[in-house]
């Protein structure tokens, strides 16, 4: 084996010899390498503001005009990675407490 020629695992299993600029022109001719994937934009999760409104919702507490500016504020300070992480925690299923064994 001489310098221009790399040894590759074909889709059988079975390793080759294969020239360099043979290597280098399959690469080449495979359209994704090299161009940018497009990434998706996670849709924005829930904000604090909706967290804590939630929270005052379900406490039995009563929204105002100064409760919905306050959650407005609050979701527009909340940063994306936290949004991300509220979302994931909305979304995760909530197991049924066990009954307690004891009487």
């Amino acid at each position: 084996m001489n310098n221009d020629e790399i040894i590759v695992k074909g889709s059988d299993g079975l390793l080759r010899r294969v020239s360099r600029k043979a290597m280098t022109e399959a690469v080449d001719s495979v359209p994704t390498i090299g161009k940018p994937f497009p990434v998706p934009t996670p849709a924005p999760g829930p904000g604090l503001g909706d967290v804590v409104a939630g929270a005052t919702k379900a406490v039995g507490i009563k929204p105002c005009g100064g409760c919905q500016k306050r959650q407005a504020a609050m979701n527009a300070a909340t940063p994306g990675y936290l949004k991300r992480w509220l979302a994931w925690l909305a979304a995760a299923p909530v197991k049924p407490a066990r009954p307690s064994p004891r009487p």
